[in-house]
């Protein structure tokens, strides 16, 4: 484009204003546009073609750096992620780890007492504190702690393991990943849904952490320490009020949102089927995620984990991705050095 007419858009910009300058592209006022091209243009000729380049010239001043047209595989390249420091668990979980989108995404890993729920979510908040370079984010996590106290000696060994896994040992000599951690206790629905209304949009916005993990959502919806149970329709209440505040929070800040939950067992005839009952490997007993079918429907991705027997050995299933088969497995190490991998089951 001819210099001089980017100069005179500049003109046009400064004597208008940007808001005086999108109301003479829009106008159909030929007598107006021309007037005040006149005025900056020093004697140019000011002929209806002239006027037009001006008009595009000034478009393109207006508007040309908030349009930023980018390919797919661009896209796909920059976009965020979450590594657990497991390449296998990545592709499972999204392929190169847990995307990070603008979509309130919400991600539950559910499981039986003991399948290694917390330990992954532990290892999680301290992979969002890991430098870039080693599949971090550098910004910390909002961990939310629903039953007992928080394992504060348990996560700074996952740590230490997980230094290990990532050879951070000598080459990385920054602070502890777990000083940028905020833990939040939470006993009751009603706190927690007030936590994550108003405390927690304050607690992002301070410290820039991108990841918030809620372990576990189902003890303070189950049951209440002032009321004995919540009824169905009450729990379904709590529930959207639930997703809703994490779904903006998440929206909002760009974050990802992790939930772990419990399984309850389902007690059915054996002739019977209920949508959603599941079986352990080598039990009878017939289980299901906890918080039912209303609360799975908010859910982005479910994935279940399992202990198999007394071991060390877990294994994390897919119940639902968007980008994985559901039955898509993998087995784990769990153990007080975090999560590890044995070998891949991933279905091609």
């Amino acid at each position: 484009m001819d210099p001089r007419l980017t100069e005179v858009a500049k003109e046009l910009m400064s004597e208008l204003g940007r808001e005086g300058a999108i109301q003479l592209l829009i106008t159909e006022d030929d007598g107006l546009v021309k007037k005040e091209i006149e005025k900056v243009c020093l004697g140019l000729s000011t002929g209806p073609q002239f006027r037009g380049h001006v008009l595009l010239a000034l478009r393109k001043e207006l508007f040309e750096d908030q349009v930023v047209l980018r390919s797919a595989a661009e896209l796909y390249r920059d976009r965020e992620v979450l590594k657990t420091g497991i390449r296998s668990l990545d592709l499972l979980l999204g392929g190169d780890g847990i995307g990070i989108g603008e979509d309130g995404q919400l991600i539950e890993f559910t499981g039986r007492a003991g399948a290694g729920k917390s330990q992954l979510c532990m290892q999680l908040a301290l992979m969002s504190c890991a430098p870039r370079d080693f599949g971090g984010l550098e910004n910390g996590c909002v961990y939310i702690n629903t039953e007992g106290s928080f394992p504060v000696s348990r996560m700074l060994e996952i740590e230490a393991g997980l230094r290990e896994k990532l050879d951070l040992q000598l080459d990385y000599q920054g602070s502890s990943f777990s000083d940028k951690v905020i833990v939040e206790m939470c006993r009751s629905a009603d706190s927690l849904i007030s936590l994550c209304s108003y405390r927690l949009p304050w607690l992002l916005e301070q410290s820039r952490a991108r990841v918030v993990i809620v372990d576990s959502v189902a003890a303070p919806l189950r049951f209440n320490s002032d009321r004995s149970a919540r009824s169905g329709s009450a729990r379904d209440s709590l529930v959207f009020q639930l997703v809703k505040a994490l779904r903006t929070v998440a929206r909002k800040f760009k974050a990802l949102v992790l939930l772990t939950n419990q399984v309850t067992d389902v007690f059915i005839e054996a002739h019977q089927e209920r949508a959603g009952a599941m079986r352990l490997r080598g039990s009878l007993r017939p289980f299901a995620p906890a918080l039912g079918i209303f609360w799975s429907s908010y859910m982005s991705a479910r994935y279940l984990l399992t202990k198999d027997g007394p071991t060390s050995t877990k294994s994390i299933e897919v119940l639902s991705s968007p980008s994985k088969p559901t039955g898509a497995k993998l087995a784990l190490v769990v153990d007080q050095a975090g999560v590890s991998e044995i070998s891949s089951e991933l279905p091609a």
